[in-house]
């Protein structure tokens, strides 16, 4: 039915109005009766594209690498904020490695320390065998020689035993360094380093959490020179276009065949596993055409389209005889022609033989032709969408938590919300209620390893000097009395080792003592670090920033590890960032579709109370909203994905032209608008020129413009974008059924 119009119609017999029902259930017409209307409506045959149309509206973006852990990770430091270039090999994020670096201290003095005994025991080995071949000797000279054969055993156990502790020593060593390489990785990939050179369009916001689950967005950064076609409303469990034969772009009056991004199978078979979905992405012949933040109009056909010469199907009818439509004759009569058809689509049936081109064909038409009307020439022209958004903040991309290093309770808070803080000022105090009594701990432990270390050198350097003194008697007596004797002589060298071994002890004491004061003053220094000594334990800014929340009160009773163990987290706000939430706004009641969030490069308008001032930016981030992004690292499928925080969903972050916009500009005072959609060269029409029929009882609706064909007004079909989420009443966007050039009619209001 016309909008603007009664229905003009005449009835002349019961006949003639079953024509009127539609194309799409032909009902049998007797050969004599032909219709009858108000208007002699007729169409040329022509050639045309026919076939179902799928409608998906992509966005033009960057290609965006995701940068992640692979295990649980506290994270220490954010090195980078939304929008900011940085290139590959830059730190994007630290973990927090401080206990890795303790560990590292610790096994690496203990590989040193099993260093210094074993080159210090070296000379031991060779004292032992001696003084078994002393005992040898001596067992010889008595002729003892079942002892001199048990020696003999004593010395190849002796050898054996160095064989077996050099084996063992090599193998300590190569555990610790197996050990120190561990931690060292871990640190390393403690620093996320940027796989490429980008723009930052994603950062975790660590305010609310410093762990990062394995395989979670920490960062992420976009090759803007690396463009594909992304469709938000398809991911890869949900996209049914595959099989599709025919698949394009419409890039303004051209089809540009489009090829889908392919996942491997394994990093299909991954996602679907994880449950993480990535989006679908096609790449077009013509991409360099395309720029980021553009939207493009995808368009699916189940077969491969051609031009044939078609009919409308709201001109045929059927009898016995099979199908037929009017043909207007060069007389004016109508003349009833049986023609064999083709395949079909809702609007038009190919015509295999019985029809040629440009013979005008009659047409039922419930809508009477527009009487008056100027001519309208169809041009392209951009279409852009665009959303309000009343939600307008600054943007804290870049957020450092601080977490409790301890648990115990809340003595102080110097700051507050909103207060400026620099580097090294103290933001909360706890007291832990035992850092004295661990410092005590740690200096008792030390005072009983001196206690120790004391007395075992003391008794060494007893066993020396009695060995001295005792080898200087014997040395005299076998002088003045025995000189030939030879017992005597083996118990002076046996002496003399003994000595010596007890020399090497003391080193060996004095190795392990110093070794235990070092670990001890490692072990106090950790627990004094923020401490006064008493147990309260001072949390300071690591870096300037603004204080932008605080979690606990005075006096609040916190532990470790727990959920109320984040404390506070500082900020840092740009002045020319702001923070949009458009997902209240993004409904479209007509169709029941959602259009998309925002693309990164979609252009944002805001305005103010002041008449006539605007202020520009543009959308650099949109991650925020759970996208998952499968691909191949390392010969192996990842999968990475944002993890969702409800109240972040349908935020983007816009940076504006202007670099101090917050800092001079009155937010509450702002209305922003956001460009979800750019079509270039598209075809759009003032919205009252696009008509809408009901067929079948009102079951189908099929929507129509006039064309002008020599200056006649005949009903084209058209298909519109509204269907597809794409324009409004007031400017409805063609996707099909007009071409740029042709002539339209544009009724003029009969008052």
């Amino acid at each position: 039915m016309s909008r603007k119009h009664g229905i003009k119609i005449i009835l002349c017999t019961l006949t003639a109005l079953s024509l009127l029902c539609g194309c799409e259930e032909t009902v049998e017409v007797p050969a004599l009766i032909e219709p009858v209307s108000a208007n002699e409506a007729y169409r040329p045959v022509e050639k045309r594209m026919i076939g179902k149309m799928i409608v998906e509206v992509g966005n033009v973006v960057p290609t965006e690498y995701c940068h992640y852990y692979r295990k649980v990770t506290v994270l220490k430091e954010i090195c980078c904020d939304v929008g900011q270039y940085v290139n590959e090999g830059d730190i994007l994020a630290t973990a927090d490695i401080e206990t890795l670096q303790h560990e590292l201290e610790d096994v690496a003095a203990e590989r040193a320390l099993c260093v210094s005994l074993h080159d210090a025991r070296q000379p031991l080995y060779a004292l032992n065998q001696d003084l078994v071949e002393i005992d040898k000797k001596s067992c010889v000279n008595v002729e003892d020689f079942k002892g001199a054969a048990d020696c003999e055993n004593r010395l190849n156990m002796e050898k054996e035993n160095y064989v077996y502790d050099e084996k063992l020593y090599e193998y300590m060593l190569k555990q610790y360094d197996k050990k120190i390489a561990e931690i060292n990785k871990d640190i390393n990939d403690g620093s996320l380093k940027a796989r490429c050179s980008g723009y930052v369009t994603y950062i975790k916001d660590t305010a609310k959490d410093n762990v990062a689950k394995i395989n979670e967005a920490v960062v992420i950064i976009a090759d803007n020179t690396d463009t594909y076609i992304e469709v938000p409303d398809l991911n890869l469990d949900n996209y049914l276009y595959r099989n599709y034969e025919y698949k394009y772009a419409m890039i303004g009056a051209e089809e540009v065949p489009i090829e889908e991004y392919v996942y491997t199978g394994d990093e299909s078979v991954y996602a679907m596993a994880q449950g993480s979905y990535p989006n679908i992405r096609f790449k077009a012949k013509t991409q360099d055409r395309l720029y980021v933040g553009e939207s493009v109009v995808l368009c699916f056909y189940a077969k491969k389209r051609n031009k044939e010469l078609c009919v409308g199907n709201d001109s045929i009818n059927s009898d016995e005889g099979g199908s037929y439509v009017y043909v207007k004759g060069k007389d004016g009569e109508k003349e009833k022609r049986y023609f064999t058809n083709g395949p079909s689509d809702d609007y038009y049936t190919t015509v295999i033989d019985g029809l040629e081109e440009g013979e005008e064909v009659f047409y039922v038409q419930e809508a009477a032709s527009p009487a008056r009307f100027n001519e309208y020439k169809v041009e392209r022209t951009d279409h852009v969408q665009m959303l309000e958004s009343k939600d307008i903040k600054k943007a804290e991309t870049l957020n450092t938590a601080y977490f409790a290093p301890c648990s115990g309770t809340v003595e102080e808070i110097p700051v507050e919300a909103g207060s400026k803080v620099s580097k090294g000022d103290v933001l909360m105090v706890i007291d832990s209620g035992g850092g004295a009594a661990a410092i005590s701990e740690i200096e008792n432990e030390r005072k009983r390893a001196a206690s120790e270390y004391e007395k075992k050198i003391n008794s060494l350097d007893q066993e020396a000097y009695d060995l001295t003194a005792q080898i200087k008697v014997t040395t005299l007596e076998t002088a003045n009395y025995h000189l030939c004797e030879p017992e005597y002589r083996f118990q002076t060298e046996r002496m003399k080792d003994q000595a010596k071994i007890a020399v090497i002890e003391k080193q060996l004491a004095q190795i392990e003592y110093e070794a235990d004061t070092q670990k001890y003053n490692r072990q106090l220094a950790r627990i004094r670090k923020n401490n006064d000594g008493k147990g309260k334990i001072s949390i300071v800014a690591e870096e300037d920033g603004i204080v932008s929340k605080v979690y606990v009160k005075k006096g609040t009773l916190i532990k470790k590890d727990e959920e109320n163990d984040l404390l506070l987290s500082l900020s840092e706000n740009s002045p020319d960032k702001i923070a949009l939430n458009v997902s209240k706004t993004v409904a479209l009641a007509i169709t029941g579709k959602t259009q998309g969030i925002a693309a990164i490069g979609s252009s944002v308008q805001i305005t103010t109370d002041e008449k006539d001032v605007h202020y520009g930016g543009k959308c650099i981030s949109n991650a925020w909203n759970g996208k998952s992004y499968a691909f191949t690292l390392e010969d192996k499928a990842r999968v990475s994905s944002v993890i969702m925080d409800k109240k972040s969903n349908g935020v983007i972050i816009v940076q504006m032209e202007q670099s101090d916009f917050t800092d001079t500009v009155n937010l509450k005072n702002c209305r922003a608008f956001v460009n979800t959609m750019t079509l270039k060269d598209a075809i759009v029409l003032p919205g009252e020129m696009v008509y809408t029929e009901e067929v079948k009882s009102g079951s189908v609706k099929r929507d129509y413009v006039w064309k002008l064909i020599d200056g006649a007004p005949v009903k084209e079909y058209v298909i519109k974008g509204t269907d597809f989420g794409i324009g409004n009443g007031q400017n409805t966007v063609i996707l099909s059924g007009v071409s740029e050039g042709d002539i339209l009619a544009d009724e003029i209001n009969q008052m």
